[in-house]
């Protein structure tokens, strides 16, 4: 996903949406046009999903065409607020994202601000997607939230094997988990 309404290092929000210089997404953690992944793993995840076919490295994405954005809301130890999503989510609508994918960790999950959030934004429209978790536990049983996997709006994915198997770590709950996807042992574009 490229910002078309930007001029690249301007310094000025072309667009006027409130963002400067929000070509690839923006950094919610550091107030900046640089959304830079500190640990890698949304870079994974981004790989996971829309990597290009026909490369020298042998790995694809399982939607090659997708155009991906990215959206900072954790610092480099994994740490972030609540309002930092909400405004990810919101700057996501906003700029038209149909799906979002919320690879983050247990960030206030059980927030009634976000789950309200969660709600107000696929009732206009966007489909929600979060991990199962990795705590390896039943969903259905412990009703753990990462992020609210208990809304009816959201997708919950698990994490499997190039088995296609379930991945040891991964949550899962007949009731909770919707889908199966590459999760563990699985070439990317990060480590």
């Amino acid at each position: 996903w490229i910002n078309s309404g930007e001029i690249p290092g301007d310094g000025v929000d072309n667009e006027g949406n409130g963002y400067v210089d929000d070509i690839f997404g923006y950094d919610f953690v550091n107030e900046d046009a640089d959304p830079w992944d500190d640990n890698s793993h949304g870079t994974h995840c981004a790989g996971v999903i829309g990597a290009a076919g026909n490369n020298p490295f042998g790995l694809a994405g399982v939607a090659p065409h997708a155009r991906l954005m990215a959206l900072k809301i954790l610092n480099g130890s994994g740490v972030g607020y609540t309002s930092d999503v909400i405004r990810a989510m919101e700057y996501a609508l906003d700029m038209g994202v149909p799906v979002t994918l919320h690879s983050w960790g247990r960030l206030e999950a059980a927030s009634p601000l976000l789950s309200a959030a969660f709600k107000s934004i696929a009732a206009l429209g966007q489909l929600l997607v979060a991990p199962a978790g990795n705590s390896g536990g039943n969903l259905d049983a412990s009703r753990e939230s990462y992020p609210p996997t208990s809304l009816s709006s959201v997708i919950t994915v698990a994490a499997s094997t190039i088995s296609d198997m379930k991945s040891p770590f991964s949550s899962f709950g007949a009731s909770s988990v919707d889908l199966l996807a590459p999760g563990s042992g699985i070439l990317s574009t990060a480590p």
